[in-house]
C-alpha cells in the first residue's frame, strides 16, 4: 500500500512539473504571453508619442500658414535674412 501511495505522489508531483513546465515553456506559453503584452505595450507607448509629435507638427504648419513673426522667427534659425537687413561678417 504504501508502494502505491509513493508511485501517487511522484505521479502527481511529476504531471504538475510537467503541466507547468508546458505552460510555460510552449510555443503559446506564458512567456510568449508575457513577451507579446510587453511588446504590445512598448507599441503603444510608441504610438503615443508619434501622436504627440504629429500633434506638434499640425501646431507649427498651422502657425507656417497663418503667423508671419513664426515665419520670420524660423527664417532667422535658419540664418535667413530680411531684405534690408546690414550682415557684419566676423572673420
Amino acid at each position: 500500500m504504501k508502494v502505491w501511495y509513493f508511485v501517487i505522489v511522484i505521479s502527481v508531483i511529476l504531471g504538475i512539473f510537467l503541466l507547468v513546465n508546458s505552460l510555460y515553456l510552449s510555443p503559446n506559453g506564458l512567456k510568449r504571453v508575457n513577451d507579446l503584452k510587453k511588446e504590445y505595450d512598448s507599441l503603444l507607448s510608441e504610438n503615443r508619442k508619434l501622436r504627440e509629435e504629429n500633434e506638434q507638427l499640425k501646431l507649427q504648419i498651422e502657425l507656417l500658414k497663418s503667423d508671419d513673426r513664426y515665419i520670420e522667427k524660423v527664417a532667422r534659425e535658419r540664418n535667413m535674412i530680411k531684405e534690408g537687413d546690414i550682415v557684419f561678417k566676423i572673420k
